[in-house]
């Protein structure tokens, strides 16, 4: 029997044949006839193929045909607005971003809570309020502590890398305390946070009072430095008992909408002033539910457009959505007008249903031009809200089914074409260019992201969402596995 050697056969060095025979350029016109899939094979096979296979030149046709141009037509279609910031021409990523979108892969990471929040926020009921007590703009997330000697208390995160964490703790002394041991102390009931310019932003902070104060500060890094502007005191007594339910707040004009239905616009430009100057007031006397503001400014003609949207019951099971738009300067209304459009939906409720704790619309979203509203039987109603010189109009486009649950809260990207909804069993993504498309891309256009990857079908749903938020590169959520779980947040991070 021959005896084996004991030195190890050696592997001969791999040859890179193209070296030898071709040039980068020719590499490249060749990589230039491949898939998105087989660049990313070529990608692996060693550095020199890594390096051109990683050529923006490879990646820019295969996202401009994929992507860019659906979205493009899509943004022509629907006049949405238009892409913020200029981000830096990186292909193969943005190929790769909006790839994992559309096919579900991301990573998702839970933070707890450092401090519980707010009872407010669990008791918001199911008019979608819990999405005034939160607030997300890239990257900061700001919400309200639960503390019962101090219940003004605001909590600033950074969460932009999928690991979001504290950096501020905002205490408002504005809210004074009443010396009146009868009158309840107040607290907050909703929170609107805007950026501005650079590292600047506002955050207006509504009360059960009916009083907002406005806070700016600056970010650096992981620093926070913040200055109160102004506070808005209600006309009557400082402690009557009006919450305000919904705010939106530029750099000069602040927006509130009260229990009461009273809608008021004020002028927060000067700078001297702490007490802003009312614009202009309208009252209903109808109670809407839910409601939420929007506040945009026309570089064009210099005026300010508030819009308010709305749902309201109508008989048994039927819904009412309207919007109020008024177009206003820092000194006067230029115009007011409103619509509405009837939900014909009948949802299967018995005469003896309170609507109040089961209402027809359960939560909506606005993202120009797009009014999302999310319904009792399960479904999401897409409407376009349309503003010529002579009308002002809800143009109903299409309603979305999906959902074996009551849609809990929504969430909106128009800019990107992108729905995000949440029941108690999951997270959907909807993607809104492709159902404009004869041939939807990818898989469909409807993403499940089950809460819990190993539930059964047999098994009864049970987690609560009770905020979402969405931006280009992820999903954040408030969310609790029971009703008496603490809150945490989730994030799906699609980078």
């Amino acid at each position: 029997m021959m005896k084996k050697s004991s030195r190890k056969r050696q592997r001969p060095n791999p040859v890179d044949f193209t070296r030898a025979l071709f040039s980068d350029e020719l590499i490249l016109h060749i990589f230039g006839f491949l898939s998105a899939t087989d660049l990313i094979q070529c990608n692996q096979v060693n550095k020199v193929w890594h390096r051109l296979a990683n050529d923006a030149m490879l990646w820019k046709p295969l996202y401009d045909v994929c992507y860019n141009q659906p979205l493009t037509r899509y943004q022509t279609t629907w006049a949405t607005p238009p892409l913020l910031g200029n981000e830096p021409d990186r292909w193969m990523a943005k190929y790769r971003l909006h790839h994992n979108w559309l096919s579900g892969f991301c990573e998702t990471f839970t933070t707890p809570f450092e401090q519980p929040l707010t009872p407010s926020i669990r008791n918001a009921g199911h008019n979608n309020q819990v999405k005034h007590l939160i607030q997300y703009t890239h990257p900061l997330l700001c919400f309200p502590e639960h503390d019962p000697q101090q219940p003004r208390r605001v909590q600033v995160w950074l969460a932009d890398d999928g690991h979001p964490r504290h950096i501020h703790t905002l205490a408002d002394t504005i809210f004074d305390t009443p010396a009146d041991t009868s009158v309840p102390i107040p607290h907050i009931t909703c929170l609107k946070l805007v950026h501005i310019d650079m590292d600047r932003y506002l955050l207006a902070i509504g009360s059960s009072t009916g009083r907002v104060a406005v806070w700016s500060f600056q970010i650096q890094g992981e620093n926070m430095r913040n200055k109160a502007l102004v506070c808005q005191t209600p006309p009557g007594s400082r402690y009557t008992h009006d919450p305000v339910v919904a705010i939106d707040i530029d750099a000069s004009i602040l927006l509130t909408c009260t229990a009461s239905m009273k809608l008021a616009a004020y002028d927060i430009s000067s700078k001297q002033a702490t007490v802003p100057k009312l614009i202009h007031s309208l009252q209903s006397t109808i109670t809407w539910a839910p409601v939420l503001l929007n506040l945009t400014f026309s570089q064009e003609t210099r005026q300010w457009t508030a819009l308010l949207c709305f749902g309201m019951p109508v008989g048994i099971g039927s819904s009412s959505i309207g919007a109020q738009e008024l177009v206003l300067t820092r000194d006067t209304v230029i115009s007011s007008r409103h619509c509405s459009v009837l939900c014909h939906d009948r949802l299967f409720f018995t005469p003896e249903t309170d609507t109040a704790h089961y209402p027809p619309t359960t939560c909506m979203i606005y993202s120009a031009p797009f009014l999302m509203t999310a319904h009792s039987n399960n479904t999401i109603r897409q409407y376009q809200l349309i503003a010529h010189e002579k009308h002002l109009r809800l143009k109903y486009i299409r309603t979305l089914f999906g959902h074996t649950c009551q849609v809990a809260t929504l969430a909106i990207d128009a800019r990107h074409g992108r729905l995000v909804s949440a029941d108690r069993a999951c997270v959907k993504l909807w993607d809104l260019v492709s159902l404009d498309l004869t041939k939807p891309r990818a898989q469909d256009y409807l993403i499940t992201l089950p809460h819990d990857a190993l539930a059964t079908r047999n098994d009864t749903p049970s987690t609560h969402v009770d905020w979402l938020q969405v931006d280009h590169h992820q999903i954040l959520a408030v969310i609790r596995e029971n009703d008496t779980a603490p809150f945490v947040l989730k994030s799906w991070r699609f980078v």
